[in-house]
């Protein structure tokens, strides 16, 4: 975004105020704020990097599963580049890298219902596609009020 400034106090005035709104908006997440904590506490000497040590304790106390060390590691080392450390926003791209599940995307992906708006398209799971994956992926045959609960659980699962 480019703004212009009468003066260079005006300009710096801005930039702070977007600055704070923008780390105030990164906060209100819920996920995110846990990261930052359990990151937070992992980096003991406040020097806002971890390195793979670190980050391997910080996974444990998040309770993801590692199945294969050298995986691990190799990941990182994709991450972290030249470095041998990750700061805070590398480490989010490693969890989520960790925490993705394609063939869950897959399967969503197939019930995914498309709504064109304004801004492109939007990705809806509605609850006549929720209900048609839990009849035909899951086996459960459920009324439209237990849709509406499962749809608000499975919202909370996957976004929260």
């Amino acid at each position: 975004m480019d703004l212009i400034a009468k003066t260079p106090e005006i300009r710096t005035l801005w930039v702070v105020e977007l600055e704070a709104l923008v780390m105030q908006t990164k906060e209100s997440d819920p996920l995110n704020k846990f990261l930052i904590q359990a990151w937070v506490q992992a980096d003991k000497n406040r020097d806002e990097k971890l390195d793979f040590d670190e980050i391997l304790k910080l996974l444990h106390s998040l309770n993801v599963n590692i199945s294969s060390k050298s995986t691990l590691k190799k990941s990182f080392q994709e991450i972290a580049q030249e470095k041998r450390y990750l700061n805070f926003e590398d480490f989010k791209k490693f969890y989520w890298s960790l925490k993705s599940r394609p063939e869950i995307k897959a399967l969503f992906n197939q019930y995914l219902k498309r709504k064109a708006d304004s801004f492109g398209k939007e990705e809806v799971l509605g609850l006549q596609e929720f209900n048609t994956f839990l009849k035909n992926e899951q086996g459960i045959n459920i009324s439209e009020e237990e849709v509406i609960f499962f749809t608000f659980f499975f919202f909370f699962l996957f976004f929260f």
